[in-house]
């Protein structure tokens, strides 16, 4: 019993307040791994599994590979200390609840497009071309339960912008995702 309670503090204590909504609503940026050891980024396994987004869009359906993320450590990490991403794919990150959200980019390599999506499946707003490598913190005022992130000019060359309908295929089963 003792074990378990000394086992629980420590992780406790090393979640601090990370991701956690500050007074304002918003998310605060969790904080990076240890930039000094980007190897350890690259080889840790990041995605829980992929799935698919399919966009709707006037011209036809378009179609996504993206990691699906929704543990704190694996949101946390995100795209961090990688240098590039295939077209056509991209990171769902997936929260248990619609509230406002904010990424930064440091550790982040490449510029991203960072979609912000209701629960509805249909996009709130658009951040293009977070620049890399800065704590500048990037949301949209309206509450989103899903944040797709993708390579930044991606939106503007297929014409995804608020009000775009999208789906999920293949989504994974959700757990207990962050909040």
């Amino acid at each position: 019993m003792r074990a378990t309670l000394v086992a629980l503090v420590l992780v406790f204590a090393g979640c601090g307040r990370d991701g956690a909504p500050n007074s304002s609503g918003s998310q605060t940026p969790a904080k990076p791994i240890d930039a000094s050891k980007p190897e350890l980024a690259q080889t840790a396994p990041v995605a829980e599994k992929n799935t698919k987004v399919i966009f709707e869009l006037a011209s036809g359906e378009l179609e996504v590979e993206v990691e699906v993320v929704q543990t704190p450590a694996t949101v946390q990490r995100g795209l961090m200390h990688r240098q590039h991403m295939a077209p056509d794919h991209g990171m769902l990150f997936v929260f248990a609840s619609e509230r406002r959200r904010s990424f930064w980019m440091k550790n982040t390599l490449i510029p991203l497009d960072m979609l912000f999506i209701k629960s509805d499946q249909v996009v709130a707003g658009v951040v293009r071309d977070a620049v890399p490598l800065t704590l500048d913190s990037r949301g949209i005022e309206t509450p989103t339960r899903y944040v797709l992130e993708l390579n930044g000019g991606w939106t503007a060359a297929h014409g995804v912008d608020a009000g775009t309908k999208l789906r999920f295929e293949d989504m994974p089963e959700i757990g207990n995702p962050p909040l």
